[in-house]
């Protein structure tokens, strides 16, 4: 099995990767699945409170029911609370299955080697035989079994871990940052540009009730000019004195 490193940062990549949140707050996503992530090695407490804490490890909890089983809780939540199945069951299914895919993959030292993975139907352990991760100490006694995962054999696994889990994960987030899914997964509104745009200009003379006419301002309905006298004209009779070349004669 891996130390919670490789299984947490398995989770982070899940919350990163998807588009499906289960709260508002991304990171409280990310705790979620990380959680999540390593929920099936909750089978080591029940053997560490009789004193054996690898007795029951990879059994009944490393199965895809188990996954299943989580998944679909966790869906019935969410189709009550937002009327949806199918997206919350895949994506709490998909985090706890992470769990027995790294697991597949780890040097396996102590017996039964390998996983009850299609538990109830079998009770048979399945191991593909792919070493990626290193075989992980520990100590099969309660007393000291959490001091062992302090032992210096360790180190070389916590680094193995980061080297392969740290590059898949900052890969899954630059990816997402630059396709643009950054900000909307974590429910931020995309940078808008530092360009004012002008505020629109009505040129409708209509109200916002309908059918009603707004008051014209001064310069819509400018005041009416002051009134002039009327001039009538007459022909000129040309047989008059006065009115010849303007002269009086």
């Amino acid at each position: 099995m891996p130390l919670p490193i490789a299984h947490s940062l398995m989770g982070y990549t899940l919350a990163e990767s998807s588009s499906v949140r289960l709260t508002k707050s991304f990171w409280l996503d990310v705790f979620i699945l990380m959680f999540l992530a390593n929920l099936p090695d909750i089978d080591f407490l029940p053997g560490y409170l009789v004193g054996r804490p690898n007795l029951y490890h990879h059994y009944y909890t490393h199965s895809v029911a188990f996954a299943a089983l989580v998944g679909g809780l966790a869906a019935l939540y969410f189709w009550r609370k937002r009327g949806r199945f199918w997206p919350y069951f895949a994506m709490v299914f998909a985090a706890v299955s992470s769990h027995l895919i790294l697991d597949l993959v780890t040097v396996d030292e102590a017996p039964p080697y390998g996983m009850a993975l299609l538990w109830p139907v079998t009770s048979r352990f399945y191991d593909i035989g792919w070493d990626v991760f290193g075989a992980v100490h520990k100590s099969d006694a309660a007393h000291d079994f959490f001091a062992s995962l302090f032992h210096p054999a360790n180190v070389r696994v916590v680094l193995i871990e980061f080297m392969i889990m740290l590059p898949i994960a900052a890969f899954v987030r630059a990816l997402r940052y630059y396709s643009g899914g950054w900000r909307q997964a974590r429910g931020q509104r995309p940078a808008q540009s530092s360009r004012r745009r002008a505020a629109p200009v009505s040129t409708s003379l209509a109200a916002p009730g309908w059918g009603q006419a707004r008051p014209r301002t001064s310069e819509e309905n400018p005041p009416p000019r002051p009134a002039t006298e009327s001039f009538e004209f007459k022909p000129l009779d040309l047989d008059r004195p006065e009115h010849r070349n303007g002269h009086n004669h």
